[in-house]
């Protein structure tokens, strides 16, 4: 059973990390530019028979239990991308 971390709380979710096949990444990666978001929170699942699903993408999703909970540096990602973007 799935269960989705908005009902049952941040403080009972156990998160980690975990990376996408190179294809997935390059999906999303295409889709982002094609809407021409340099950040998006993306929402997908796993199937039990190991298909991705995309539900979807949210320009202002939330970060900061994940950076938080599993130190990973997603606010110094998120400046150095806007930083080269401006320069």
């Amino acid at each position: 059973m799935f269960k989705d971390w908005r009902k049952t709380g941040v403080s009972e979710t156990q998160w980690q990390s975990y990376k996408l096949p190179k294809s997935i990444e390059a999906l999303l990666h295409q889709m982002m530019q094609r809407h021409q978001l340099l950040y998006g929170a993306i929402d997908m699942i796993r199937t039990l028979l190991g298909e991705y699903v995309f539900l979807e993408v949210n320009p202002c999703g939330e970060w900061g239990m994940i950076e938080h909970e599993l130190g990973e540096p997603i606010a110094a990602a998120l400046s150095n991308t806007l930083i080269k973007r401006l320069s």
